[in-house]
């Protein structure tokens, strides 16, 4: 009741370096965040997606919400692989993540090896 947003954030991964509780991507181990239409071949969906808790805007490039992630590092903006994750809130009702992947899994070339999948823990924000 009267929850306006939610906020995403990637588990913790205690075991790797660098951690793989978010790799969702069709590139290589040392893509950071990838947003928007780079996202091409696997990607989540969370809709207006933002590293804020404005429900449009974000600090980083770009600087509007995006529908699309993918990469080694959950963010809802461009970041390089040595960026941390950060949270990742949305504001769209109802609180919604799809996950779109291609057939390329291990047969394209680069090969998808990096694509563990993802875990994700949430909050639904006041």
């Amino acid at each position: 009741r009267n929850f306006c947003g939610i906020q995403y954030t990637a588990c913790p991964d205690t075991a790797n370096s660098p951690a793989m509780s978010f790799s969702v991507t069709g590139g290589s181990p040392t893509l950071g965040s990838v947003v928007g239409t780079e996202c091409s071949t696997d990607w989540l969906t969370i809709p207006c997606a933002t590293n804020t808790n404005d429900p449009t805007t974000q600090s980083g490039t770009p600087v509007v919400c995006v529908d699309r992630l993918c990469g080694q590092v959950f963010n809802s903006a461009t970041t390089p692989n040595t960026s941390p994750s950060v949270p990742v809130y949305s504001y769209s009702k109802p609180f919604n993540i799809y996950v779109h992947t291609d057939s390329l899994e291990g047969s394209s070339s680069p090969a998808e090896s990096s694509n563990r999948g993802f875990c994700l823990n949430f909050v639904q924000q006041p």
